[in-house]
């Protein structure tokens, strides 16, 4: 007998709704109060960046010049700035000032981690989802992670797969997984909303890998396989473009890169270190995109040379949409008039991973204005650094090609007040706790969050420069290399020959105690040789990121089991909780160090259960969840009836179910999109990298 639905169902039916709709209305309204709102006929957006493209490999006719004929389409219609500055040369500071127009100081965010962006500054993602539009991201890179703060606004943020913590290999994937997940997302409902978008495209970072036939030249030559990285990039952002046009929808398109690579200009292979023109000389595009059509935005039509920064990304985004933009914000709407004539510039990498000065300075036209800590060499393989303050104590260069005559002093000046301004911006607090992502790439900076700020000139001048050290970063990387390839006799000699020169290098102590452990010698003596390069470390720089775990381990290889345990609750002050419970665990877990001396707290439940923990708040640790499969195995057959061990097995499954769901689909999606191409092999997804 079918079922009527009577009077009463439909009552009730009728109430729920009422009272979710008044549940739900005041959050909606709470959410929207204050926002100003769209224009009525405001596009969808897309952000796309690709990181590491330097503007020399997608213009002009030189030597680092890549077939892109994606981009050279959509600047030809779009709008083009050719002038363009990523303020510092490292992929979460720059994408920072991207999403809020403010710069590293005022952001407190000068380095890749360990701190995340603030939370109490508005994004592009905030401001967008706060005026209804559904806001999606996918990320190729592990910088930009979830974790990295960039992600609040986003409804949904797809991250890349977690690399190795603390070593060379970084979570990745390649351009073709990017525009697939990218392709989803425009796939997917957006309740008859606007959409904002951002596509973050990483394959550009060393190791350059591209498909074979993107190459073009040498395949074993680095320029000719960034290019190759560059073309492959190009070729899947056609793919993305021609989604867009089908979309039936208008874009507004803003597509940058957040900074360049060195490719061996001036001594400088990677990025990061330096502030030269080809690690902070990008491209930038404004497009409008509608159909087959492509077009400046409105207000962006006329062309002009000016010098730009990316923080004036945020304010004409708003602009072009018809929205304020926010007190606090440091970039200016590319549809006024130049406000500046040059663009702040920083790289405190060097400072805050080596104890070397900050590099501060403003780019202007030929010409880049920096403050850069002691004994500048002045030759820089072909670019000029001449002092030109008068002071033998001041640490002010000018750096320029052979041949460039220096500005007049009205000139200095003016790039004098705007440097003084660009550091002295209003900006809040230095961000209070640690990322959730662990140290990523070759090198981590400080957790003390006082070395945040910047240094006044006459300390910096005082501490040894970058500039002079280049051959120093490219020999500690070239190490950190050989040791995370399992070399560590090989990277031994020359982390002791860069400590023979600077016994204070504090990365080169990290990485020389990481050898030292991972050789094992006879009689415990690495042990004791790495503790003491460790707490050399700590003395210069207690929060140093991963020294502490390290000693803790030193001190267990000992037989210091105390000293270790201390060693590892003080970790928690500068470590992510999840290495802090993954190094309690393992201590728990050693009943002895390699001379047969008993550890007092061995207690294999406690240990299980700490690195259990571990795994709950990072399910990506793949190492880690199969040593915890090994261990809960040997426990079932040795003590099948302990008490604890159903609990733990239990907790283990829950943790596997959240690690495969996920990898299951993505397994499925590859599997698809490799029938679909008539079995055509595709590039393999996730590879090792750095920043």
């Amino acid at each position: 007998m079918r079922r009527r639905v009577g009077v009463p169902t439909a009552f009730v039916a009728l109430l729920a709704a009422v009272l979710l709709i008044a549940l739900v209305a005041p959050r909606l309204w709470r959410r929207h109060a204050g926002a100003a709102p769209l224009a009525g006929d405001a596009p969808d957006v897309v952000l796309v960046s690709i990181d590491t493209l330097r503007f020399d490999a997608v213009r002009g006719d030189g030597p680092m010049r890549a077939a892109t004929p994606a981009l050279d389409a959509l600047m030809k219609s779009g709008r083009t700035f050719d002038r363009a500055t990523a303020h510092v040369p490292l992929t979460l500071p720059s994408h920072s000032t991207v999403f809020t127009g403010r710069l590293p100081p005022q952001l407190a965010l000068h380095d890749n981690a360990p701190f995340p962006l603030r939370r109490d500054v508005p994004t592009l993602a905030t401001l967008l989802s706060e005026r209804g539009y559904a806001t999606a991201a996918v990320v190729g890179g592990q910088p930009l992670a979830e974790g990295c703060g960039l992600e609040r606004g986003f409804e949904r943020y797809d991250s890349p797969p977690r690399g190795r913590a603390g070593a060379a290999a970084f979570g990745e994937r390649d351009a073709m997984s990017v525009t697939d997940a990218a392709l989803g997302l425009l796939k997917g409902a957006a309740g008859g909303r606007r959409r904002f978008l951002f596509v973050h495209y990483f394959d550009c970072h060393q190791p350059y890998d591209p498909p074979p036939e993107f190459v073009r030249g040498d395949p074993t030559a680095p320029i000719d396989r960034y290019r190759g990285e560059v073309a492959y990039v190009d070729h899947e952002l056609a793919r993305f473009v021609d989604a867009l046009r089908t979309s039936k929808r208008r874009w507004l398109l803003v597509l940058f890169s957040d900074h360049g690579e060195g490719l061996g200009d001036h001594g400088e292979e990677t990025h990061g270190y330096q502030v030269f023109e080809s690690t902070v000389h990008v491209p930038l595009l404004f497009a409008e995109i509608e159909g087959e059509a492509t077009r400046p935005p409105a207000g962006l039509a006329a062309g002009d040379d000016r010098l730009v920064g990316l923080s004036d990304v945020f304010p004409t985004t708003l602009r072009c949409l018809g929205l304020p933009v926010p007190d606090g914000t440091f970039g200016t709407p590319l549809q006024e008039p130049a406000a500046r004539a040059t663009a702040y510039v920083e790289s405190l990498a060097g400072n805050l991973q080596f104890g070397w000065a900050q590099v501060t300075g403003v780019r202007a036209a030929q010409a880049t204005l920096v403050h850069a800590g002691a004994a500048v060499p002045d030759d820089l393989d072909g670019l000029f650094a001449r002092p030109i303050a008068g002071d033998p104590e001041s640490d002010e260069r000018l750096l320029v090609p052979a041949a460039t005559p220096a500005p007049d002093e009205g000139v200095l000046a003016t790039w004098r007040d705007e440097l003084a301004a660009a550091r002295a911006a209003p900006g809040g607090d230095v961000p209070e706790g640690i990322s959730k992502l662990s140290a990523i790439g070759y090198l981590a900076g400080s957790r003390d969050p006082q070395r945040l700020r910047l240094l006044p000139f006459e300390a910096n001048a005082e501490l040894p420069s970058p500039l002079g050290r280049r051959d120093e970063v490219k020999e500690l990387i070239a190490a950190i290399a050989q040791l995370d390839r399992g070399e560590a006799m090989a990277a031994v000699a020359p982390l002791d020959r860069i400590l023979a020169r600077d016994p204070g290098q504090r990365a080169a102590l990290l990485h020389r105690a990481r050898a030292r452990l991972a050789l094992r010698s006879p009689g415990g003596m690495g042990a004791v040789a790495a503790g003491n390069d460790l707490e050399a470390l700590l003395r210069l720089d207690p929060l140093y990121p991963g020294a502490r775990p390290l000693l803790a381990k030193a001190y267990g290889l000992t037989g210091r089991f105390q000293d270790a345990f201390a060693m590892a609750e003080l970790s928690r002050e500068s470590e992510p909780e999840a290495v802090v419970e993954r190094l309690l665990g393992s201590l728990h877990l050693t009943p002895a160090d390699p001379a047969g001396r008993a550890n007092p707290r061995a207690d294999r439940e406690r240990g299980a259960n700490e690195l259990l923990r571990s795994l709950e708040l990072d399910p990506s640790q793949s190492d880690l969840a199969r040593d915890v499969e090994q261990l809960l195995a040997k426990a079932a057959r040795t003590d099948p009836a302990a008490a604890w061990l159903a609990a733990a097995q239990e907790r283990l499954r829950r943790i596997q179910r959240r690690r495969y769901r996920p990898l299951r689909s993505a397994y499925s999606k590859t599997v698809r999109r490799f029938r679909a191409r008539g079995g055509a092999a595709t590039r393999r997804h996730g590879r090792s990298s750095r920043v």
